[in-house]
């Protein structure tokens, strides 16, 4: 098999969690300090810092000066717009599921 995918598969794992793809969606935009991603997410800094350690050991965010980023770029990009671009079939999930 070749590595790859089990790569990706080792990210797609990371990015499993709601809370983590929030902070991805966050830092699509701009770098942020992580107090500010804690306010935004209404979690606290302590529980931030413990999913960005988590996905800054993978390298899908790395500390900047005082806040953090996606070194990705446009791959970050590639992979929230994925996740935009199938809004509609989330949404209908969650009609479906009667959470919405």
């Amino acid at each position: 098999m070749d590595p790859i995918w089990s790569l990706q598969s080792e990210v797609m794992k990371i990015l499993a969690s709601p809370r983590r793809l929030e902070i991805l969606h966050l830092l699509a935009g701009e770098p942020k300090e992580v107090g500010r991603l804690a306010e935004e997410m209404g979690i606290s800094q302590p529980n931030v810092s413990q999913h960005l350690a988590v996905m800054r050991a993978a390298g899908i965010v790395e500390a900047v000066g005082d806040g953090v980023d996606l070194p990705l770029g446009e791959r970050v990009m590639a992979v929230t717009s994925f996740f935009d671009g199938h809004g509609g079939f989330a949404e209908a999930a969650i009609a479906r599921a009667g959470r919405g």
